[in-house]
């Protein structure tokens, strides 16, 4: 009897188109437009206000200066070519040029405020939300860029970036400028291969001009370690977990039609116990719940490559997540039987959802606006599933996301202890 009631309901799902497209069509489309929209967004081309960024500088310009002076002494060029490429090299200092022209120049002196650092401040920074992120400009990085511009040598070049999660679309304000530069620095190769050897005597500095485009070899993780999220990553979460509170209140509505229609009646006269018609409620809001995301997700990868670091993490939140919405969806159930107020539900469909997608993070971090929404957004259901969900794709273990599962969990108690004390007498189908 418990499958046969789980099955009407599902069966009767896919007969109600409207609720099909809700559930499904919908959030797919709204994944596909924002990742596409807010992509650009995230990886703009004018940037905000107030961005601190420090930076690491592990070299001494003029020692690695002095050594690419020996390296050219060295080398097989003539003593006029020698003299060449060591007035080019005074001229064209690149970590010199990241930070004075791109970060600190007409456009991004007006974004960025850089305050260099040593090694021993790393710590402190990674525990200031000021920043936005670290950038290490490691030792002999302009020595090993001369050397291949110049003596046409092959030698590693590399930076680190390091974002603050907490200051995700400023973090992206960085990772683009960065980017920028490093690919000035590739077109810079082709410049000089095409130069004579008697060529000009300095660079045009608009030729450093920022420019967002990725580019060259080089680190760009969070300052906890992980790889960056997509705009596509963001909010195929975002939305997903936002578009499971239509699933709970699916299945209140299709509860609440059931009374009017007298169904529960002819249920209650089939001798069913109440336990079994809630719980059977549970049970379908559960797995339309699974359906709904494993769908979501399946399409998310196909169509924007949307992966999972930790799988394990993956599941054990998409199933927690499932828990909240079966005991949602029957706590909206035994609030409207027991108030007789179907208006209920349709206030939770049509507003609180938007509401808890606004705060739990579904649109955008809501950090960005303030601290204390953030925190809030981290303790309502969606908002601490978008955050393991995030943990999830990024690599984090279950053992990683303590709290957010743990509200998770704290939210299917709660819900299920209200609906057990609002449901209608023991022994009676409502």
């Amino acid at each position: 009897m418990l499958w046969a009631l789980i099955k009407k309901d599902l069966l009767h799902l896919i007969r109600v188109k409207r609720e099909l497209s809700t559930l499904l069509v919908m959030p797919a489309v709204m994944i596909a437009i924002l990742g596409y929209a807010l992509g650009g967004v995230m990886n703009p081309e004018s940037s905000p206000s107030n961005l601190q960024v420090a930076v690491i500088r592990e070299g001494n310009v003029k020692k690695e200066l002095e050594q690419f002076k020996k390296d050219a002494a060295r080398s097989p060029l003539s003593p006029e070519d020698r003299l060449w490429v060591i007035n080019k090299a005074e001229h064209f200092v690149p970590s010199d040029i990241l930070l004075r022209k791109v970060l600190q120049g007409e456009k991004g002196k007006k974004a960025f405020a850089v305050r260099e650092i040593s090694p021993g401040e790393r710590d402190f920074v990674l525990r200031d939300e000021r920043f936005a992120g670290i950038l290490t400009i490691p030792k002999d990085f302009d020595l090993s860029l001369w050397r291949s511009l110049f003596l046409r040598e092959k030698s590693p070049v590399s930076l680190r970036l390091e974002l603050n999660e907490s200051r995700f679309l400023q973090g992206q304000w960085l990772k683009s400028a960065v980017e920028s530069f490093r690919q000035q620095i590739i077109r810079s190769g082709a410049f000089y291969q095409s130069l004579e050897l008697a060529g000009s005597e300095k660079l045009d500095p608009d030729f450093f001009a920022p420019d967002p485009t990725p580019s060259i070899r080089g680190e760009i993780t969070t300052l906890e370690g992980r790889k960056p999220l997509s705009s596509f990553e963001y909010f195929t979460v975002g939305i997903s977990t936002m578009f499971l509170l239509y699933a709970a209140a699916f299945t209140a509505r299709l509860a609440d039609d059931e009374k009017e229609n007298r169904a529960l009646d002819r249920i209650a006269l089939a001798g069913v116990p109440a336990w079994r018609f809630w719980a059977g409620k549970w049970l379908s809001t559960f797995l339309l719940a699974l359906i709904q995301l494993f769908t979501l997700f399946g399409y998310a990868a196909l169509a924007f490559d949307v992966t999972w670091k930790n799988p394990s993490s993956f599941l054990v939140v998409t199933f927690l997540l499932a828990f909240v919405a079966g005991s949602l969806a029957v706590f909206l159930m035994a609030l409207s039987f027991r108030f007789n107020a179907s208006w209920v539900v349709e206030l939770f469909s049509t507003s609180i959802v938007v509401i808890l997608g606004f705060l739990g993070g579904s649109f955008f971090k809501m950090n960005i606006l303030s601290e204390w929404l953030g925190r809030l957004g981290e303790w309502i259901p969606n908002g601490a599933a978008l955050t393991a969900y995030l943990g999830a794709m990024q690599g984090s273990s279950p053992k990683d996301l303590t709290e957010p599962l743990t509200v998770l969990i704290g939210w299917t108690a709660a819900l299920l202890l209200a609906a057990a004390g609002l449901k209608p007498e023991r022994g009676r189908v409502p």
